[in-house]
């Protein structure tokens, strides 16, 4: 495996154990762990979050297998990174129209999920370039 490969396996592994962090975390406690305690949470609100997070579980799993199957792999790693960069474009919106969030962790995952699709796309088609040229 050369280093294009181990590079992108690597960023996808991290794709999913933050995805799986993020969607196991998110799918137990739901949209209660976003709100101030004594906020009262609709049905709709922690249905609509739980859902989402079983969306984001479910994705970390297509990362862990894209990771492992890194020189099987085509367009998917494209599609997976422009999934990983729209995550960062919907929290960089957020922080646009609704304001800074006061958690620092959040600029890094926006920071993270902004440059890691470029870089992945990079090594994707650097990759592919490679073995094209062989």
């Amino acid at each position: 495996m050369n280093k294009k490969e181990r590079t992108l396996q690597f960023l996808f592994f991290l794709v999913f154990l933050i995805g799986l962090s993020g969607g196991i975390t998110n799918l137990i406690r739901g949209v209660s762990i976003i709100f101030p305690d004594g906020t009262s949470v609709t049905p709709y609100a922690d249905n609509v979050y739980r859902y989402l997070a079983g969306i984001l579980l479910g994705a970390s799993f297509i990362a862990l297998w894209i990771a492992l199957t890194i020189r099987k792999q085509g367009d998917l790693v494209y599609i997976m990174g422009a999934a990983v960069f729209l995550s960062g474009m919907g929290r960089l919106i957020s922080m646009v129209t609704v304001g800074m969030p006061t958690e620092a962790r959040l600029y890094i995952y926006v920071s993270l999920e902004l440059s890691l699709p470029i870089v992945m796309w990079i090594l994707q088609f650097l990759r592919q370039k490679d073995i094209v040229s062989q």
